[in-house]
């Protein structure tokens, strides 16, 4: 399956919907094995968001309000930056610099 064929499934739409009408993020990032077409069935689900509504939130709080919305039985893993926090890691963090590299934004 190639790059522009990926299709993201109706738990995802409905996650990216929901984190959207909450968090105005300015950029979502799907991201991993699902993203990129090579996942299992039960292969987990990556998601940056960055908004600028993460500020003065701590980190586990910001999961933990992300995950609200996550109506799936499959695992998740959110990475939820504020802009400033998202440009620095672009830099420094090998796994955000591959999720921009390889990524699909939504």
């Amino acid at each position: 399956m190639g790059r522009n064929e990926i299709k993201i499934d109706a738990s995802a739409r409905a996650f990216i919907k929901k984190v959207k009408n909450e968090f105005r993020p300015s950029k979502i990032i799907f991201f991993g094995s699902r993203a990129n077409g090579e996942f299992r069935e039960y292969s987990d689900y990556d998601f940056i968001i960055v908004s600028d509504s993460f500020l003065d939130v701590h980190w586990l709080d910001r999961i933990s309000k992300i995950l609200r919305h996550w109506d799936s039985d499959r695992n998740i893993d959110v990475l939820p930056y504020t802009t400033d926090e998202f440009a620095h890691k672009k830099s420094n963090s090998s796994i955000v610099k591959e999720a921009v590299r390889k990524g699909i934004s939504v």
